[in-house]
């Protein structure tokens, strides 16, 4: 709470006096872009606390200390402008301000580096050496928060194209797969269709040749031949009509099955181009957004620099009304001066 008082006793000095930026305390922390939050109510997370400071300014990174068992915010942060002059405009006028029944203490902050790794000794001793408030960065050290927010948005786009091109590249192979697999298939059946056409000829000229040899051993039963052979070429016939059935059962039964298979392969490809469809409706989603996010940040620009704009001209006010003053009292005293003069003058004659 003394720290808040010191500060807006400092700006309230600086404001009447008619200090210069140039001159103002500001200055000493013009090279750090980062500033500390503290006293926040425990219940913020990340994106509540940029939504209040960024009305000073374009956030580049936010790190909020979170404690390293249970996860829970500590009650601040370090926040890192886009532009170095925010950070003066933040402090000055954030610095004692109610969220939730608690005063925000905005400060600059020297030096500040962000912690890269976990538990990483260098980088906590770099930074407890650079931060001004040494009770609260003792736990800051030990852990990393967050990246920052074009991290978050470039590592989201290459994993959504990694994803992408990796499904992509499954139904190439998917497709690759099914058509080999059609292909063998077309070989099994002609080579089976060759054998079958090659069994129906072995045993027809198996069946000529047996013949053959009963009508040259058996030459007296003549008529018993005859109607054996007719029995057999009956039984050949009715072999290879069964046979020619099962088949056209079994190419029946086959050609089912490519068809299931067809129609399970449009309904894969309907649903892929379903997928395709919703990922062209987030591109066109995230568009927008990225065009609505450019458009707030062109206005809060243009109302921070009429907020620099206002200010320069209250300054230039504030020192033409003081030099006007200081001329005033300053003829005030010259005629004092000079009537007290002649009045002297006059009562020694």
């Amino acid at each position: 709470m003394n720290v808040i008082r010191e500060i807006q006793s400092i700006n309230k000095r600086e404001l009447e006096r008619g200090v210069s930026d140039k001159a103002s305390w500001h200055q000493d922390y013009a090279h750090s872009p980062w500033v500390y939050v503290g006293g926040m109510p425990f219940e913020m997370n990340e994106g509540d606390i940029i939504a209040v400071m960024s009305q000073y300014g374009e956030i580049e990174d936010c790190n909020m200390v979170r404690n390293k068992e249970t996860g829970k915010s500590q009650g601040f942060c370090f926040i890192k402008y886009e532009d170095q002059r925010s950070t003066n405009l933040a402090v000055d006028n954030l610095t004692g301000y109610n969220i939730m029944g608690r005063l925000l203490r905005v400060d600059h902050v020297k030096d500040y580096r962000r912690p890269k790794k976990k538990n990483d000794d260098s980088d906590s001793d770099d930074h407890k050496d650079n931060n001004n408030n040494n009770n609260e960065t003792d736990t800051e050290s030990d852990y990393e928060s967050d990246s920052d927010t074009d991290d978050k948005k470039r590592k989201r786009k290459e994993e959504r194209k990694r994803k992408k091109e990796k499904s992509e590249r499954k139904a190439a192979k998917r497709l690759k797969k099914e058509e080999k697999k059609q292909r063998k298939e077309a070989e099994k059946y002609k080579d089976k269709e060759k054998e079958k056409d090659h069994d129906i000829k072995q045993e027809t000229n198996d069946h000529s040749r047996d013949n053959n040899n009963n009508n040259n051993d058996n030459n007296i039963h003549k008529d018993d031949r005859t109607q054996s052979s007719k029995d057999k070429e009956n039984q050949m016939r009715d072999h290879h009509d069964n046979h020619r059935d099962r088949d056209r059962d079994n190419e029946r039964e086959r050609e089912r099955e490519k068809e299931k298979d067809r129609e399970s392969d449009r309904n894969k490809e309907r649903d892929r181009e379903r997928d395709r469809e919703r990922d062209r409706e987030r591109d066109r989603d995230r568009d927008y957004r990225d065009r609505d996010r450019d458009r707030d940040r062109n206005s809060r620009d243009r109302d921070r620099d009429r907020d620099y704009r206002d200010r320069d001209r209250d300054r230039d006010r504030y020192r033409e009304d003081r030099d006007r003053y200081r001329d005033r009292d300053r003829y005030t005293n010259d005629r004092d001066r000079d009537r007290s003069n002649q009045y002297s003058s006059g009562s020694r004659r």
